[in-house]
C-alpha cells in the first residue's frame, strides 16, 4: 500500500487546499447515546492514517484503533460501558472490562484480588473506571508539525486512605502511525500511598491470527502461578482460537536497548500488519504477556508494570511494593506504533530490532 503524498504535506501546502484543517485531521469530542455506554464522554481523534478513541470517562484509556482503515486492538464482548457498571469485588472488574488498545490498571492495586491489611482489593484496581476531569484538546501547528493531543486528569482518592492523580496526555501527529502517551502520577496526600501501574495493551484479529508472532529481545520466560501450564516453547508464536484453553499468562524479561528502552513487535506477517511497543524499562521493570487465545475472546495482551500480578498484598509481602511520598511524581512514557506494509515492518525491524527476521 503506496503512502498518500498529502500525508507528507507542509504547512503551505495544506491551507490553500482545505475548507479548514479538520477536512483531513482533528479531534471531535462526543457521548456515547445508548446501551451500558450511554453518557460515556469520549474523544474521537484522526489524523489521516489513524483514527481512534479517547475514553474520557473511562480513565482516559483508548479504545479502538484503526491504522490505514484496519482495526488493531481487540474489544471483548463486554464492549464499551460507562464506568458506573464497575463492580469492585473479586474478579468483578471483568464484567466491565472493554478491551480496547489501552486499559490502565492501578493506581494502588493491579493483578489478582486479595486482602491487604483491613482492605479487600478487586482484580486490577479502579483506575479505568474513573472519568476524568479537567479533559481538554489541542489541534495545532508545531514547526511542520499538525499536533493533535488530548488530555485529562483522573483521581483515585479515599477518606484515610490514598489521594492520587493521574494526568495523562495522548498526542499524535498529523500523517503519523504513532500515538504517544506520558502518564505522571501524583501524591496529593499527606501520607504515603502504594503505586501499582500495569498497562492493559490489547491486540485483536486480524493483527492476532494463527501465524501471528512475537518480535523482541525477550529472555527469562516463565509461566505465571495462575497458568502453569503455559506453553513456554512456542510462546513468541500466535496459535489459532482455542477450545481447550482460555488463557496463558507469561512473565519475561525484556532487554532494554542503549537508551534503556524496550521494543516489542507483534506482527501478521500474512496480512503485512504489525504493532510495536516502546516504553522505558527504568519506569516499567516487569513485563507479562497474556494470550487470550479461548475462541470468541482471541486476544493478545502485552503488560508491561511496576509490579506483579498477584495483587498488593503478595507484593508488599514479597518486598516489592513501590510508594509515592506525600507529593512525589513518577511518570510513564510510552510510544504505540502501526505497521500496514511489509516495507513499514522490515523498516522497523531493522531499526528496533536489528535486523530480525520475522
Amino acid at each position: 500500500m503506496a503512502r498518500k503524498a498529502y500525508l507528507h504535506y507542509k504547512k503551505e501546502q495544506w491551507r490553500p487546499k482545505v475548507g479548514a484543517y479538520r477536512q483531513l485531521a482533528g479531534i471531535q469530542p462526543f457521548a456515547f447515546a445508548e446501551g451500558k455506554a450511554k453518557g460515556l464522554r469520549a474523544f474521537d481523534v484522526r489524523n489521516g492514517r489513524l483514527r481512534f478513541t479517547v475514553l474520557a470517562d473511562r480513565g482516559m484509556d483508548i479504545g479502538q484503533v484503526e491504522c490505514d482503515g484496519i482495526p488493531m486492538a481487540w474489544i471483548s464482548p463486554v464492549g464499551y460501558a460507562s464506568g458506573e457498571y464497575f463492580e469492585p469485588a473479586g474478579t468483578g472488574w471483568l464484567r466491565n472490562f472493554s478491551g480496547g488498545l489501552l486499559t490502565t490498571c492501578g493506581l494502588t492495586q493491579a493483578g489478582e484480588p486479595c486482602r491487604d491489611g483491613e482492605e479487600e482489593l478487586g482484580l486490577h484496581g479502579r483506575i479505568s473506571n474513573l472519568p476524568a476531569r479537567q479533559t481538554a484538546y489541542e489541534e495545532e501547528w508545531i514547526g511542520e508539525e499538525y499536533r493533535l493531543s488530548v488530555r485529562g486528569c483522573v483521581e483515585q482518592a479515599s477518606v484515610f486512605h490514598e489521594q492520587l492523580e493521574l494526568k495523562r496526555s495522548i498526542t499524535t501527529v498529523f500523517g503519523s502511525n504513532v500515538i504517544k502517551i506520558e502518564d505522571e502520577v501524583i501524591n496529593q496526600g499527606c501520607t504515603a500511598a502504594p503505586l501499582m501501574l500495569l498497562y492493559h495493551i490489547n491486540l485483536g484479529f486480524p493483527l492476532v491470527d494463527e501465524g501471528s508472532c512475537i518480535v523482541g529481545s525477550i529472555t527469562n520466560v516463565r509461566a505465571w502461578e495462575g497458568t502453569p501450564d503455559a506453553d513456554l516453547e512456542h510462546y513468541s508464536l500466535i496459535p489459532g482460537p482455542s477450545i481447550a484453553v482460555d488463557e496463558e499468562v507469561i512473565h519475561a524479561e525484556v532487554e532494554p536497548d542503549e537508551n534503556g528502552k524496550c521494543h516489542l513487535m507483534l506482527v501478521n506477517p500474512q496480512e503485512d500488519i504489525a504493532f510495536v511497543y516502546s516504553y522505558d524499562s527504568r519506569q516499567f521493570p516487569r513485563f507479562s504477556l497474556w494470550k487470550g487465545i479461548k475462541q470468541g475472546i482471541y486476544a493478545v495482551g502485552f503488560e508491561p508494570a511496576n509490579c506483579g500480578l498477584n495483587g498488593r498484598a503478595a507484593e508488599r509481602r514479597e518486598g516489592g511494593l513501590e510508594e509515592l511520598l506525600p507529593h512525589e511524581k513518577r511518570t510513564f512514557e510510552s510510544e504505540f506504533m502501526f505497521l500496514t506494509t511489509r516495507e513499514e515492518i522490515e523498516t522497523v525491524l531493522r531499526e528496533k530490532f536489528g535486523s530480525r527476521e520475522i
